[in-house]
């Protein structure tokens, strides 16, 4: 295994959902960022992809063949394709090949829409560009389908201060040498 060689296949479910995250940052930063800052969707169906891999086993990058099209919406349903034709099908392959639960690859999934958000906002862009981010994470429904990723996210207190928490644990922590992620809901947990 090139990726966590550390791991055998007792932790197959475990070592996909920490694998899925280089593919959701790698896909959904560059795809969300032409969105909304240039207006552009970018191809995302699978067959639309060529995948880069690293020496590690991670994606780190894809190439379109296409160049993709102008967005003509503000609303949630610019990301029907992105959600429908490249997320959904991974994930429910995953779950399936993997035995991971389909709700943690979603809330991996949401994770790194919820990291692309600070990003622009400690980049200084305009709040409006964060709200049609944030759209991935608000909206219970996209094009009346179910919003997969809608609440993945919720506020909660620790030490006093108010924290976004994902909903589910992404199992990170059963890897070896691995801690808890900063927004896990296991740092909710009594010590």
């Amino acid at each position: 295994m090139l990726f966590r060689p550390d791991c055998d296949e007792t932790l197959d479910a475990e070592v996909l959902s920490e694998w899925s995250k280089y593919y959701f940052i790698r896909i959904l930063a560059p795809v969300i960022v032409a969105n909304v800052l240039l207006g552009h969707a970018l191809p995302v169906r699978l067959s639309e992809l060529e995948l880069i891999f690293g020496n590690d086993g991670t994606v780190h990058g894809f190439v379109v063949e296409e160049q993709g099209t102008t967005i003509t919406t503000t609303d949630v349903s610019r990301y029907d394709s992105l959600v429908e034709y490249n997320l959904k099908p991974l994930i429910e392959s995953w779950a399936l090949h993997f035995s991971v639960p389909i709700k943690i690859l979603w809330v991996n999934a949401a994770r790194y829409i919820n990291w692309i958000n600070v990003q622009l906002e400690l980049a200084g862009m305009d709040g409006e560009i964060c709200k049609t981010v944030n759209q991935l994470l608000e909206h219970r429904y996209i094009n009346d389908k179910i919003n997969p990723m809608f609440g993945c996210y919720r506020l909660k207190r620790i030490a006093g201060k108010s924290v976004k928490i994902r909903r589910n644990c992404c199992l990170r922590y059963r890897l070896p040498t691995t801690e808890l992620c900063d927004d896990c809901p296991r740092l909710l947990e009594p010590k």
